[in-house]
């Protein structure tokens, strides 16, 4: 059954939606209809019946890109006529559009629905209402009524899009110093721009520039530009930097590296930076555990004892065997941290690649401890001995106190 003429006469409108193919013009202008000769060869001119009915002619110069319609609009155009101007043909064919992917067109037809029946209740919530206390309501504006606000395609609250766009800024804000910095990296390198690349650098005082001058350090093998970024986080003054040079004294493969930033971290002794090396303690390699000893022993922060004390002596598992490249290839290693036991090795084994079992005395934590307990006092690698000291040292630092307050 035909549409009725109103809606008729909307479809074949030849600036809707609707047209089947699409002709951009090198003048600017636009042409919209049926592509006629699409599969003449060699294609000599485009003939084109527009939406009027009108066939027109355009030569192969004038056509800046012809954009060839979809399958799915091929057949919707000719199922068009076949669908009643009721609201419950309207809706077939607005789902039916729906599940083809035009979504030009099911707007077209649900819009329809509603101009024919206005209660109808997939048409409303096709349109984005929702029906709130007997009301057919626009969704957003109940969202924004919840404190919502849509953005990038989400509700979020307004918080949420102030943390959103404050996040996105300080990105492109490190981006931007990435750049720069990476630019003075290279041009320190170069004799006539190294002296004022170096000044750019020690002048940087942004806390948005951390990451990325630890992004560049990490990158760099010289250790004399690694020592130059360190002197740069140093001089920032900034808890975020601070933090920095704790990581890289970790992380950094260079021992030198190591002690360079440690000296600098000591000189500052900022409140709670013993914190992360504390965290290191139980890290799962060795190097760390042990680098975190000595830099615990000369920031002279007692909190540390107690878990240097469970450090002293941690436990390693090393699993080796075939992986299908040869007998005897590393299969894993791994490392974790065990409070009790002192020397020795366990062997585990099954199927396939073996488990070893070992336990290591770290020097430089007992090293570490020891500094801290101060008057000579060291128990080795007797963790049980450590512990009773410890317990009897603040027990010690309790008493007075108790006496303090009956007085």
């Amino acid at each position: 059954m035909l549409l009725c003429g109103a809606f008729t006469v909307a479809l074949a409108d030849p600036a809707s939606s609707l047209a089947l193919d699409v002709f951009a013009l090198e003048s600017g202008g636009v042409v919209e209809g049926e592509w006629l000769n699409r599969d003449e060869l060699p294609l000599t001119h485009y003939r084109v019946r527009t939406g009027a009915g009108l066939v027109v002619s355009l030569q192969l110069t004038q056509v800046r890109q012809a954009s060839q319609q979809r399958p799915a609009l091929a057949e919707y155009q000719r199922l068009l006529p076949t669908f009643a101007d009721t609201a419950a043909d309207q809706w077939k064919l607005a789902e039916w559009c729906k599940v083809q992917q035009l979504t030009a067109e099911r707007n077209l037809h649900v819009a329809r629905v509603l101009d024919l029946d206005e209660k109808h209740a997939g048409a409303r919530r096709a349109m984005g209402y929702v029906l709130l206390d007997g009301k057919w309501v626009k969704h957003a504006e109940t969202r924004r009524q919840d404190g919502y606000e849509l953005y990038k395609g989400r509700w979020r609250t307004i918080q949420e899009i102030e943390l959103l766009e404050i996040s996105a800024k300080r990105e492109l804000e490190e981006k931007e110093w990435l750049g720069k910095i990476r630019r003075w990296r290279r041009e320190l390198d170069i004799m006539a721009k190294a002296r004022e690349a170096a000044e750019y650098l020690s002048d940087i005082h942004d806390p948005v520039a951390i990451g990325p001058l630890v992004t560049v350090m990490k990158e760099d093998k010289n250790r004399r530009i690694k020592m130059l970024f360190a002197d740069v986080l140093a001089e920032m003054n900034n808890s975020a930097a601070e933090r920095a040079l704790v990581s890289i004294s970790l992380s950094d493969a260079d021992e030198e590296i190591f002690h360079y930033c440690l000296d600098k971290i000591v000189k500052a002794n900022p409140p709670h930076i013993a914190d992360g090396y504390i965290r290191a303690l139980k890290d799962t390699n060795n190097v760390t555990i042990n680098r975190a000893g000595i830099a615990l022993g000369r920031l002279g922060d007692r909190t540390a004892i107690a878990p240097l004390i469970a450090a002293l002596v941690t436990t390693h598992t090393q699993t080796v065997g075939s992986t299908g490249r040869g007998a005897g290839d590393t299969y894993s290693q791994s490392f974790s941290s065990s409070s009790n036991g002192t020397g020795g090795t366990n062997f585990r084994s099954n199927e396939g690649p073996k488990t070893y079992v070992y336990r290591v005395q770290n020097q430089h934590v007992l090293d570490g401890l020891a500094q801290l307990a101060g008057s000579g006092v060291n128990f080795g690698f007797n963790s049980q001995a450590w512990q009773f000291w410890y317990a009897q040292e603040k027990q010690a630092v309790v008493k007075p106190a108790a006496l303090e307050r009956r007085q």
